[in-house]
């Protein structure tokens, strides 16, 4: 027990901290008002959605759900709708058995763009989702405190996932497809966690300010995400729908 309580305290810390610092990245001159749901009544985005994303491990769903987290969906989809944001996104923090973080784009220049967009509310946290019952493959925003999310996110990939959904900012709004032992998390929990990705999560500053082109240089073996994009949406009023595999054709990530 005592180790058990330990190892949670360490871990929340390690996520703080590293939030945290990311948080004072993100920060611009001027603090932007919190946003609240830019797609209220679904009408853009839909209310489900399945992004397939291409990494350099192997492939990946997400199946996003407006219902979880109106406000991190919305966001969520209005990121992967800029064709600048996912490309050679390198996974800058990779705890094993806890999280992968990422979200951060390539070029500066949209980091910089993104993070001049107001901050988002925090979503309601729903209750199968609160501290202790966070499973492996969800998908989530980083953050750094209270309405403090904004194109930083992170997926739960391990028995310490846990530990997650005690912070305001920890509301997942998607489920990687295939559940926590099918193959799109498996090629996720392959994303490289050796040294090189925790000296990397120590300059979360530096990639925030020149990009990829400071990181890769000095942290080759990073894995990254090569692209995603939408392969299917749900409007408002359907039912839950299953991912339509003719979707993935044609499309190279």
């Amino acid at each position: 027990f005592f180790f058990r309580m330990s190892r949670m305290v360490l871990l929340w810390g390690v996520a703080m901290v590293g939030l945290a610092v990311a948080e004072q990245d993100w920060a611009a001159d001027t603090q932007p008002d919190h946003a609240g749901d830019t797609d209220p009544d679904g009408s853009k985005y839909g209310e489900e959605a399945f992004v397939r994303c291409g990494s350099t491990t192997g492939d990946f769903v997400i199946h996003a759900k407006k219902k979880w987290a109106p406000i991190g969906y919305s966001r969520f989809m209005a990121l992967t709708a800029d064709k600048d944001y996912w490309p050679n996104q390198l996974i800058y923090r990779n705890i094993p058995g806890f999280l992968a973080q990422f979200g951060v784009p390539a070029l500066p220049e949209d980091s910089r763009r993104w993070a001049s967009e107001p901050r988002l509310k925090d979503d309601v946290h729903l209750p199968q989702f609160e501290s202790g019952k966070f499973r492996p493959g969800l998908v989530s925003f980083a953050g750094g405190g209270p309405d403090s999310r904004t194109h930083h996110l992170f997926i739960s990939t391990g028995a310490d996932a846990g530990f997650l959904g005690g912070a305001d900012h920890e509301t997942p709004f998607g489920t990687i497809e295939g559940g926590p032992e099918g193959q799109g998390i498996k090629n996720i929990r392959a994303w490289y966690n050796g040294p090189e990705a925790a000296e990397a999560e120590k300059e979360q500053h530096e990639y925030v300010s020149e990009g990829n082109v400071y990181m890769e240089p000095k942290y080759p073996k990073l894995a990254r995400i090569t692209g995603c994009f939408v392969i299917h949406t749900l409007q408002p009023g359907h039912k839950e729908g299953a991912l339509h595999a003719d979707k993935w054709e044609g499309h190279e990530l």
